[in-house]
């Protein structure tokens, strides 16, 4: 099997390196953009800016295409930039991978695309449409346009709606997290430990990408992967402190001030991420497609530890 990787240099694209590189029964082509160094990269287009043309030999010859680059909210302000990318940028990959007869086309969207908690009820493939920002808008039309275009062809189209993905390197929120608890600093975050939040391990992330490129009913609707186990705020904060060999240091502030900031704009969407519950379902996943998370919450937790040195 043919596997070209777009986005191979991040996070989760290392993870899938690791697995594709150990399976000798797969030709990897990473698709990079800057300057190929690593066995198996070839220089692709700029995401931004590549036309279908520009994808035509990155993609030749190919049986599966794994779309993970993306522009990301902390690194692409502009939204008008955002949407190029995520979503010009993938019309176009799409459109060559097309042209070149590939058999199906991985695409790793986001579980904002269903708002920014679950509430009491876990999200579904069916649940409602509500882009938790401009980045989960992108993903989400990305989405439709990759429908409309397989519709007309026969590249199969899968479609994966991860939660926030952490590991070794890990930006965003989390690293953030990270870096203060490992600098001993005080978190103004109190003791959020009554909500539930699943996320998902980029190991874990990287086997369900591989599953999703060879299970032979895994196209159809989108699949929610997460991990196996849910954690609150706290605990989470708190396995981050014990595997750094640091100590927790939290500001007392009640938790029910963060369900007052709740209504509030730009404030409020912090509180409800640090208090709400992210919760999913999706039996297609776990019992047709038969797909396990082969990592444990505490591997990956050592994971983002170990990556930044600590």
């Amino acid at each position: 099997m043919r596997i070209g990787v777009t986005g191979a240099n991040g996070m989760v694209g290392k993870a899938l390196r690791g697995l594709l590189d150990a399976d000798t029964s797969v030709e990897e082509r990473y698709i990079v953009r800057g300057t190929p160094r690593l066995p198996g990269d070839v220089k692709g287009p700029d995401l931004g800016t590549g036309t279908a043309e520009d994808w035509r030999e990155a993609v030749a010859g190919l049986d599966v295409v794994m779309h993970l680059a993306a522009g990301l909210p902390w690194t692409v302000a502009d939204p008008a930039e955002l949407r190029r990318i995520n979503v010009e940028g993938t019309r176009a990959l799409a459109e060559a991978a097309i042209a070149a007869g590939v058999g199906r086309f991985v695409y790793v969207s986001t579980l904002g695309v269903h708002g920014v908690t679950s509430g009491d009820t876990p999200f579904t493939p069916d649940s409602a449409i509500r882009p938790s920002g401009a980045y989960a808008e992108t993903k989400y039309e990305a989405e439709q346009v990759l429908q409309a275009l397989c519709a007309d062809a026969t590249m199969q189209l899968v479609i994966l709606r991860p939660p926030i993905v952490y590991g070794p390197g890990v930006a965003g929120k989390v690293g953030a997290l990270a870096d203060r608890i490992a600098k001993g600093a005080r978190l103004p975050l109190g003791k959020i430990d009554t909500n539930c939040r699943q996320m998902i391990s980029a190991a874990n992330l990287a086997d369900a990408l591989v599953m999703a490129a060879r299970h032979p009913d895994a196209p159809g609707a989108p699949l929610l992967t997460v991990d196996a186990e849910g954690v609150s705020t706290h605990a989470f904060l708190s396995m981050l402190a014990k595997v750094a060999g640091k100590p927790l240091r939290l500001m007392p502030v009640p938790s029910v001030l963060f369900r007052v900031l709740r209504p509030l704009p730009v404030i409020g969407g912090l509180a409800e991420r640090l208090i709400g519950n992210v919760e999913v379902n999706d039996p297609r996943l776990t019992q047709t497609l038969g797909w396990t998370p082969p990592h444990t919450l505490q591997d990956g937790v050592a994971d983002i530890v170990q990556g930044r040195g600590a």
